[in-house]
């Protein structure tokens, strides 16, 4: 068990991300986490696998599995906890205090294939994390070098994908635009030209969650500027999104983000 966490004397900052700590983990099955921390509030997390198998809860019900050679870009406040399924599980854990230019999908395992020396790269990196503020700007330049290969690495690899990605693609951009009005499975499956089952497979098979899922999740994080920015009666919105009532809207609501409608109110 190894569990080591590497900061600067302030949060640092140069190009990409600010970086807030690091934390290198090789945990056992006895690895095991709750998670009530809401830090960094107004950052993410990247959490980087290199072996074993790890896992993180989300408040929605989701739980993400952490395979070797993965990354996950994290929102703090949607954790629940995260341990260890197989073990050694090998990762890297970066606290980032602002988000990233650099736009990974959040909450979505994607598989970025372990660079040439990344591993020392990384551990030489963060070890001058806190040996004074110019080491500490020199580490984060480096961890942002890496953070861009990453994501040069994991946007070369969806553009060598099958050309149906593409495809897919343009179906998610019709299903965003639709959210109010889902269309049915039959219609997307047919502008892809597929068959029903076939879509539903190449669909689950790209976001990990079914057709009817993505839908209902599009419709839900829509209401989140509703709550926010307008008056609109909580049964308002489950008529708009065609819920049958205020009660079932709140109750998928609070399914999916962890928390009720009214805590999304301005206080």
């Amino acid at each position: 068990m190894h569990n080591q966490m590497f900061s600067p004397e302030k949060t640092t900052s140069s190009g990409t991300v600010n970086v807030r700590r690091v934390w290198e983990v090789r945990g056992d099955l006895s690895y095991q986490n709750i998670w009530n921390k809401g830090y960094p509030a107004k950052g993410n997390i990247l959490l980087r696998t290199l072996a074993g198998e790890g896992y993180v809860k989300l408040k929605n019900g989701r739980r993400l599995k952490c395979l070797p050679e993965t990354l996950v870009n994290l929102a703090p406040e949607l954790i629940t906890g995260y341990g260890c399924a197989r073990p050694q599980w090998s990762f890297w854990w970066i606290e980032c205090e602002h988000p990233s230019i650099l736009k990974f999908p959040v909450d979505t395992v994607i598989g970025i294939k372990q660079l040439k020396d990344e591993l020392d790269f990384l551990t030489g990196s963060v070890r001058l994390l806190s040996c004074g503020e110019m080491a500490a700007e020199e580490a984060v330049a480096s961890i942002n070098l890496l953070i861009r290969k990453w994501h040069r690495s994991w946007k070369e690899g969806e553009s060598k994908a099958s050309p149906g990605r593409d495809k897919l693609r343009n179906i998610i951009t019709v299903m965003q635009a639709s959210a109010e009005n889902p269309l049915p499975i039959a219609t997307l499956a047919k502008k892809a030209c597929l068959s029903e089952g076939r879509f539903r497979q190449v669909f689950i098979n790209s976001t990990a969650i079914s057709p009817k899922k993505y839908y209902e999740n599009l419709r839900l994080n829509r209401t989140l500027s509703w709550l926010r920015e307008t008056d609109m009666k909580l049964s308002e919105i489950a008529s708009r999104l065609n819920y049958s009532s205020a009660f079932h809207f709140s109750r998928a609501f609070k399914k999916h983000f962890g928390k009720p409608p009214s805590d999304f109110r301005p206080k």
